[in-house]
């Protein structure tokens, strides 16, 4: 190898190093921002809103450091892209900035608009609570008096039976042996079921009625008993007490 492919190995080398040493540095700058941002919002909240004066002066500058944002964004592509993601959450992070962001729509359309031009398709902001991803809901042909709104993704399959003023739905979890399965009665025809190896977490009011959410340590399952509607409802296989709430919560009769 002569001198000269020596030295441009060597250069090729340290940039590389370079590259990986910048790569590093953008990321963790972008944990540490993330982490200040989440403390400065909690601080947020306690804050009284902005009088008027200040709202305006803060819509001000930040329409001013995002132009400028923008323009440098601009000029650079994915190779800087986690450093320009710590810039743009740098812009807008800060405690009094965070209840604005929130209070005002003309401010916060200003931020979502900012992130998606000037980070292109590599940012993502949501303002809304993310939504849970459902399993399979509803078996075809299904002609029961209720429908399942939203089921853990965790189950990938469901079937059902139905025999005269009862109707039922079996979840499978292809990964666990712990299966979901809901059972519907009418009036005349609610069972006794056996709660004595269970305790009782708690009672909940949703929809209107009283919830009673139960945990077996032999199975280590939580069961739902409930009644609406006169019908008679158990949900037996919630791997947690808030998991089997929400599955109640998007009961439709």
């Amino acid at each position: 190898m002569s001198e000269k492919e020596r030295e441009q190995n060597e250069k090729s080398l340290r940039e590389y190093l370079n590259r990986k040493a910048e790569e590093q540095f953008f990321r963790m700058a972008a944990e540490e921002i993330d982490a200040e941002e989440d403390r400065l919002f909690a601080q947020a909240q306690e804050l009284p809103d902005p009088d008027d004066e200040t709202m305006a002066r803060l819509e001000a500058g930040l329409q001013t450091a995002m132009k400028k944002a923008r323009r440098r964004a601009q000029r650079r592509r994915w190779l800087h892209g986690l450093g320009r993601v710590a810039a743009g959450v740098a812009i807008v992070s800060g405690g009094l900035f965070a209840g604005v962001y929130l209070t005002v729509d003309a401010t916060r359309n200003a931020v979502n608009n900012f992130v998606l031009e000037a980070f292109d398709g590599y940012a993502q902001m949501e303002t809304e609570e993310s939504v849970e991803l459902s399993g399979p809901t509803m078996p075809d042909g299904w002609d029961g008096p209720f429908t399942v709104g939203w089921i853990p993704e965790r189950f990938t399959s469901v079937n059902c039976s139905e025999t005269t003023g009862m109707w039922s739905l079996y979840y499978d979890d292809k990964n666990s042996r712990k299966d979901l399965s809901i059972y519907i009665w009418s009036p005349p025809l609610t069972p006794n079921i056996n709660i004595e190896q269970m305790s009782k977490e708690s009672i909940e009011d949703i929809q209107g009625s009283e919830v009673h959410i139960y945990y077996s340590v032999t199975d280590q399952i939580y069961m739902v008993l409930w009644t609406h509607n006169d019908y008679s409802i158990q949900i037996y296989g919630a791997s947690s007490a808030a998991e089997a709430k929400k599955i109640v919560e998007n009961f439709e009769f």
